[in-house]
């Protein structure tokens, strides 16, 4: 985790993780 390093950003980046982690399971599956 880079919570320090990102800061106030660290409220975005959990939910563009998810996102990219979901378009990633349904490329690999398909």
């Amino acid at each position: 985790m880079q919570a320090t390093r990102t800061g106030r950003r660290v409220q975005d980046e959990p939910i563009r993780v998810e996102v990219l982690d979901r378009e990633e399971i349904e490329e690999k599956s398909s």
